[in-house]
């Protein structure tokens, strides 16, 4: 019987959830401190800060924070560290490199392996939620969308950071004929690409981004290429390995249109909703 229990869950595990990357993202960040991919993670981890902490309380002191997709625990230990308590949530193996990245700060952080669709939380017990680069990764994109706002109590905050839907998508031709066979590889295989993919390309999307007439170029290269100028070159080019791995890993790729997920989340019930390209923001009404 145990078997057969383990069997079918390492299958919704990979069925279900974005496994291959987020099992590259736990080798690739198990180095030694000097590792430069560590020292990339945390650079490109500071960049999202303002994403979540901007639409946080300002004093995350005794308040319960939902991780939705929590991945290694990159997000998880930005809200810990200001003085929330986090519970990570993810379906996938990665549960245990968040375990270990977040460690420093204690029973402060939770983590569970469970499904989005299936949390073991009861109604109106969170304080905010955010979910971060999950949600297209996921076969059932609205329904994880509709579900996380019950658990939010009265004035609770919630984000979503999603694949936006849109036009240059439809030029990338190289990526999506990759995509018809890398979701089947291994970690491994998958790696090596991104890592190929990454040598022959990063140096063209890199001189092609300082142009502003032709950067646009960029749009029909197959790598996820990161040029912001608060990283170093070495930096930009670790995360562009990153993030081009977790094109390439993940089972699904379901992107989102904002504008839909806005009124999602609004039919749902959420006030003060606001939406970008690729990120929703709203907010759980008080009661009266």
């Amino acid at each position: 019987m145990q078997t057969v229990n383990y069997q079918q869950r390492r299958s919704e595990i990979e069925t279900y959830f974005d496994r291959t990357a987020s099992e590259a993202w736990s080798r690739l960040t198990s180095d030694a401190p000097v590792s430069r991919i560590r020292r990339t993670v945390r650079a490109g981890r500071d960049l999202m800060r303002s994403v979540i902490l901007d639409w946080l309380p300002k004093d995350l002191k005794g308040k319960r924070i939902l991780d939705a997709g929590c991945g290694a625990g990159r997000f998880a230990d930005v809200a810990a560290a200001h003085g929330a308590t986090v519970i990570a949530v993810d379906l996938s193996e990665s549960v245990e490199a968040c375990q270990e990245a977040t460690a420093i700060h204690g029973r402060r952080v939770h983590c569970l392996q469970a499904s989005l669709l299936k949390l073991p939380l009861r109604a109106q017990v969170i304080d905010a939620v955010y979910c971060m680069g999950v949600i297209q990764h996921t076969p059932r994109p609205e329904a994880v969308i509709r579900s996380l706002p019950r658990f939010l109590k009265p004035g609770g905050k919630l984000v979503y950071n999603f694949y936006e839907e849109g036009f240059w998508r439809r030029f990338q031709v190289i990526k999506y004929f990759l995509r018809l066979i890398t979701p089947h590889l291994s970690v491994q295989h998958n790696l090596i690409l991104s890592r190929i993919l990454v040598s022959l390309f990063f140096p063209i999307s890199q001189l092609l981004s300082r142009v502003p007439k032709i950067r646009v170029i960029n749009h029909f290269i197959p790598i996820a290429a990161v040029h912001d100028p608060q990283l170093s070159i070495s930096d930009q080019r670790a995360w562009t390995l990153l993030d081009t791995l977790d094109w390439y890993g993940a089972r699904y790729e379901i992107r989102q249109n904002h504008k839909i997920v806005a009124k999602q989340l609004k039919d749902e019930g959420m006030m003060e909703v606001r939406s970008q390209p690729g990120l929703v923001w709203a907010t759980k009404p008080e009661c009266r």
